[in-house]
């Protein structure tokens, strides 16, 4: 409130102050957001890059129905998991040494929460199921439907969150039956792709591609499982990324060894050029794994998401190129619905700077002063 008495110039000292405050926090927040805005692109083409590697490769590997059992394949990826993950931990213990001295400043008493082995588990679970059944899918679907099918990633998540209790705004919606129809159409109108491509166990049934995609289904499940626990879980216990990783890799690698059981032999017998494929993939999967989990614990699953939206539309696009696959006219439709459906998907509100009340308040009682002390 504008009070008579009180001298002018002290309105105009806290109008500059409150002035000065407010392009301080401006100046701040701009820095700040400028440096996240630059790791988020980082990461998002680190993301993307080693993902569109690891596509290629998989696919390669995969395209001519003699791929190794999926489990024969995934145990040395997730070795190769492990090892990136703990390089990486290691290297970032070494780095915040310095910032050790800053836990003098906590309160005594305080014990940070370690989370218990349980949570890993149950994350690790997830996303092994979601690589196992996605990687089994291929014996019954092409690696471009598959690619496709995973870009239904948010419905679990939309199933999950309205299951607890969550919002979501119209336009997710429509996102959501935009990528779903246009994977159905996909699915419908496919073109018979060569037979060299194809299980020929497999394609002798007549219900294998339905196989495939409820296998797909599964790992849609396990996807949205994952992305909620990893949420809720970071923020919980504060989980650094490849702490995270780390774990998931380990418990991932050792659940795989178990079930690999006999077929350990099969690994001694593998050709070289086999092998070769295997270790590129999963250095590459590892590497885009490490820039994945920096990405989640730094920005959330949801902007991650965004991120790998837009990497498997560009490996549709570069697996159509580069290895030929037939597309039919009604797919082409199918791809544009459910491009347009990752494009909505992606749109974010603007933030912006909310102008101090305080500020316009003094602004208008003194330009109403001004006007009264002018007329009289």
């Amino acid at each position: 409130m504008l009070h008579l008495d009180v001298p002018l110039s002290k309105y105009i000292l806290t109008a500059r102050l409150a002035s000065i405050s407010q392009i301080v926090r401006a100046s701040v927040m701009t820095r700040h957001m400028s440096q996240q805005n630059m790791l988020f692109v980082f990461c998002a083409f680190n993301v993307i890059f080693w993902f569109g590697l690891y596509a290629y490769f998989q696919e390669k590997l995969t395209i001519h129905g003699d791929a190794p059992p999926e489990l024969v394949v995934m145990c040395p990826q997730y070795f190769i998991y492990t090892v990136v993950a703990y390089c990486g931990s290691y290297f970032k213990r070494g780095n915040t040494k310095k910032e050790k001295s800053s836990t003098s400043e906590k309160p005594q008493g305080f014990v940070a929460r370690q989370p218990p082995w349980h949570v890993f588990v149950c994350i690790a679970a997830a996303t092994f199921g979601s690589y196992y059944f996605s990687f089994r899918a291929l014996r019954h679907v092409s690696y471009l439907l598959k690619v496709l099918g995973k870009t239904c990633k948010p419905i679990p998540i939309l199933v999950l969150g309205l299951c607890f209790g969550k919002t979501y705004p119209p336009r997710k919606y429509a996102s959501v039956l935009l990528i779903t129809s246009g994977a159905a159409v996909f699915f419908l109108f496919q073109a018979k792709p060569p037979s060299s491509q194809v299980d020929p166990v497999a394609s002798s049934l007549d219900w294998a591609p339905l196989t495939g995609i409820f296998l797909l289904a599964l790992s849609l499940a396990c996807d949205g499982l994952a992305g909620v626990l990893e949420d809720k879980y970071i923020a919980e216990f504060n989980l650094g990324p490849f702490d995270l990783m780390l774990r998931i890799s380990a418990l991932s690698w050792v659940g795989c060894g178990v079930l690999l059981g006999r077929d350990w032999l099969i690994l001694w017998h593998l050709p070289l050029a086999t092998w070769q494929l295997i270790g590129v993939i999963g250095v590459c999967g590892g590497l885009g794994q490490v820039f994945l989990f920096v990405s989640i614990a730094a920005f959330g699953s949801l902007s991650t998401s965004v991120v790998g939206t837009c990497r498997k539309m560009l490996t549709m696009l570069t697996s159509i190129y580069v290895f030929q696959h037939p597309v039919a006219p009604a797919q082409v439709v199918g791809l544009g619905c459910a491009f347009m459906g990752m494009v909505m998907s992606t749109g974010f509100k603007p933030s912006s700077f909310a102008i101090d009340m305080n500020v316009l308040a003094w602004l208008y009682h003194h330009r109403k002063l001004h006007q009264t002390n002018h007329v009289v």
